[in-house]
């Protein structure tokens, strides 16, 4: 009876001992978690995204307690300078938002982002062709793509019908339609051009649709001159539309965001953007035209250029810092959420699918994107493939196309002129 009860009494204290060791463990982590950062540009203009992001990532948080992230939402323009900046400096997050091809190339290149190649290579075998084109670097991946994009003309037909106006199918057809909007007093495009990306994605529309799918990529890869004919043809139309009245004055204070809820909101008919607008679009909370739009490709300049040639591409990923203090954490977190986010942003429509056995429902307004998918196929955004100089003036000299004080001809021989010194220089 005595042994009974000194087994017990030494159960016990071991117990308490566990119990106690168990407790300074819990304490000392959450006195010393571990801080992960994130930096995106998915704040007010893509919220359904953000808030996928932050689902998973509370989550997360739940399942390992020892960790506490935080994310940080930019605009996209002053992202754009704002991560090389950080990166440079090691001052960047644990994980951030990035665009392929041109944009991730001088990250990767000067050893800021992680190699993935040995964690995500078996995930690859499950995903449709060519979708990591744009993160694969010398043959080393250091992203997983998130979604596909293609650009698209978004109509609300409830205004076209309420006015009797065509749904443009033609250049011609476009300026027609902008000039019967104008006649009713309405905005007819929204044009957020305080970020100049936006006012590109008109002018990257116009030139696809002169010159060809073909040329433009030997343009935007220096191989043919970027002052061809058919670039200077682009800017004419671009800056005809703003002298019709296509946008709205104030254009160049509007950001991406606010643009996007003009459209929502039903205050103007048409909207130039990617296909990640369209999970908004069927959030009731946010938008009050589900089921009545209609996405078509933008509109033909020239039969050979038909819409069979498009804009778009599988870009948008993440990437992890190498320079990292937590780098191992950043690496778990990032294998454990970005599959999952990929698989929802495709669900509630954020893009196109990237894995084999992901179904897009008919009923979501993405699908109309599946429907007029380019069968030619498609380039990405100039601010992706151009080079870094040309980019930048290509963006920096949108406005002053659009307000007269460069000419369409000026416009395009700035960027030519960038592209010859570019090629001297590489």
């Amino acid at each position: 009876m005595v042994n009974i009860i000194l087994f017990i009494c030494v159960l016990m204290t071991s117990c308490n001992t566990n119990r106690k060791k168990d407790e300074m463990l819990i304490s000392e982590t959450d006195e010393n978690p571990i801080h992960l950062e994130i930096w995106t540009i998915w704040g007010n203009n893509d919220i359904l995204a953000g808030k996928a992001l932050q689902n998973l990532v509370d989550d997360y948080m739940k399942r390992h307690p020892e960790v506490q992230i935080t994310i940080t939402t930019t605009t996209t323009e002053t992202y754009k300078s704002k991560l090389p900046s950080a990166l440079a400096v090691n001052e960047g997050p644990d994980i951030f938002f990035v665009w392929g091809y041109g944009f991730a190339e001088p990250i990767v290149k000067s050893g800021k982002a992680v190699d993935l190649t040995p964690y995500v290579q078996e995930m690859k075998e499950n995903a449709l062709s060519n979708t990591f084109d744009a993160l694969t670097y010398e043959d080393k991946i250091y992203g997983l793509p998130l979604f596909g994009w293609i650009m698209g003309l978004y109509c609300n037909t409830e205004m076209f019908d309420r006015y009797n106006i065509k749904i443009p199918e033609t250049y011609s057809e476009l300026t027609e339609a902008v000039k019967e909007f104008r006649k009713h007093c309405l905005t007819p495009m929204a044009l957020p051009g305080r970020e100049p990306w936006a006012i590109s994605f008109y002018y990257m529309a116009l030139a696809e649709r002169e010159a060809g799918l073909e040329k433009i990529q030997k343009i935007a890869a220096g191989q043919e001159a970027f002052d061809d004919p058919s670039m200077i043809s682009a800017a004419y139309k671009l800056k005809e539309l703003k002298d019709l009245g296509a946008f709205s004055e104030d254009y160049y204070r509007l950001l991406s965001y606010e643009a996007d809820s003009l459209f929502l909101e039903g205050f103007v008919p048409m909207h130039l953007n990617g296909s990640w607008l369209s999970s908004t679009l069927d959030d009731e909370e946010y938008s009050k035209l589900k089921g009545k739009v209609k996405i078509i490709p933008f509109p033909v300049i020239t039969e050979e250029n038909g819409t069979d040639e498009g804009i778009g591409g599988y870009v948008d990923s993440f990437m992890i810092n190498a320079e990292s203090e937590n780098k191992e954490e950043a690496i778990k977190l990032y294998l454990d959420i970005m599959p999952k986010l990929s698989r929802e942003l495709t669900q509630i429509g954020m893009g196109l699918p990237v894995w084999k056995d992901v179904r897009i429902d008919k009923e979501k307004t993405i699908y109309q994107f599946l429907e007029i998918y380019p069968e030619a196929g498609y380039h990405a955004a100039y601010d992706q493939i151009l080079p870094q100089k040309v980019r930048e003036v290509h963006l920096a000299y949108l406005q002053d196309l659009l307000e007269g004080r460069i000419t369409p001809e000026e416009f395009v021989s700035i960027q030519a002129e960038e592209m010859k010194q570019y090629q001297n220089t590489d």
